[in-house]
């Protein structure tokens, strides 16, 4: 009886929290930082004017890659200069996929002798098509060539083509259904004053009301799986508030992850350090310490095992699989759980729930034209729910 009145409560105040904590989480994702480095940016312009030959080794960087206005015109001038230098043959081999990784960089070593050596004429034909862009010379006309004309600059510029392609791979296809848009600002290079923004984006009513009955669930069940895992007293009060502070944090950080694939780290650490800190008390007042030793070793191993998956997905297919967002997301979702309950049994069933649920997700939207083998999906916010239903099933089959 006890376990059904502490249920009910928290169902209304679980539910309730959700419904009007929604139109806050939605602003909140649109608050979420974007990436840019304006530094990088800036570096690889001076660095490219600097030795045009640098160029023909960048051909997959774009000049959307850039979030600066005019860097992007500058940028988009440099390649036009250099395909017009380099001729359309050559030009044809360095974009095309058949060619090989190796082939690819002697055909860039010839691109960079050719540019090198019509560096006047490739820096006339950069001014002629920015002639009406006055911000852009200018620019251009201040840059120091002797600061980034040594080769030996060649590992700095190329670190710093790698933060702009990563940075605009984040803004074109990591940004969530939230839309990036230029500011009233956008040749501003202040990391304050952003050149960049998220767009308009409605907040959803379906997933409002979904949202607002899954909390309501997942909190009827929670007294009842402190009580199953063997906690009384003070060790139950806090074992439940470790479980119900991981409930709001997962909803909180699912709402932004799916608006903007990626993780709200103040909300994470705030409730993921108390969750865990909960347990770990519940764990201790109790008598069961060992139990949270359980949660510490499945993290650790599960989270190393995500990244190794991550990263050989990515060398294998070229594209980013799970982010380490994910990972973070592990370790409050699976560890609290394990923590408080000993079994491995929660982890492993939280985890497969997990996955489930985000197939389940993810075959829905391909079905309706939405996902495909090629675009990103948030992964995050179905993991996430993985570890009520993973509880839930422990606590039907297993005993503690």
């Amino acid at each position: 009886m006890t376990n059904l009145i502490i249920g009910l409560v928290l169902v209304v105040v679980c539910a309730g929290l959700s419904w009007f904590a929604a139109p806050w989480l939605h602003n909140r994702g649109f608050k979420q930082p974007i990436a840019f480095d304006p530094e990088a940016e800036t570096a690889l312009i001076e660095a490219c004017w600097s030795r045009p030959g640098r160029v023909g080794y960048l051909d997959e960087l774009s000049s959307e890659y850039f979030a600066v206005r005019f860097y992007q015109h500058i940028w988009s001038s440099f390649t036009t200069a250099t395909d017009e230098m380099i001729g359309d043959d050559l030009v044809k081999k360095l974009r095309s996929k058949e060619t090989k990784p190796n082939e690819k960089d002697d055909l860039a070593k010839q691109a960079d002798a050719i540019v090198q050596e019509n560096q006047d004429t490739w820096r006339k034909l950069v001014y002629s098509s920015l002639k009406e862009n006055d911000l852009a010379t200018k620019t251009l006309d201040a840059v120091d060539l002797s600061v980034w004309v040594d080769e030996e600059k060649d590992p700095k510029v190329m670190d710093a083509a790698v933060t702009v392609y990563s940075n605009g791979e984040d803004r074109l296809h990591l940004s969530g259904p939230w839309p990036i848009i230029a500011t009233d600002n956008p040749n501003s290079l202040d990391r304050e004053n952003p050149p960049i923004m998220r767009g308009s984006l409605d907040m959803s009513s379906k997933r409002r009301v979904v949202v607002t009955a899954a909390s309501a669930v997942a909190a009827f069940f929670l007294p009842y799986a402190a009580s199953w895992a063997g906690f009384t007293g003070l060790s139950l009060a806090l074992a439940l508030g470790a479980l119900l502070v991981l409930l709001v944090t997962t909803v909180a950080v699912a709402w932004i992850d799916a608006d903007t694939f990626s993780i709200d780290m103040p909300i994470w650490a705030v409730g993921t350090v108390l969750a865990w800190a909960l347990a770990i008390l519940a764990c201790f007042v109790a008598d069961v310490a060992s139990r949270a030793w359980t949660g510490v070793v499945v993290v650790l191993v599960v989270g190393i095992i995500f990244e190794v998956i991550a990263r050989a997905y990515k060398w294998i297919r070229g594209i980013e699989g799970q982010g380490f967002g994910d990972t973070l997301i592990i370790i409050g979702t699976v560890g609290v759980p394990t923590a408080l309950t000993g079994s491995i049994y929660v982890a492993y069933w939280s985890i497969m729930a997990g996955f489930i649920i985000a197939i389940v997700a993810w075959s829905t939207l391909a079905i309706r034209g939405k996902a495909g083998r090629q675009t990103y999906f948030a992964f995050g916010p179905w993991l996430a729910a993985g570890w009520v239903v993973g509880l839930m099933i422990t606590y039907m089959y297993v005993k503690i």
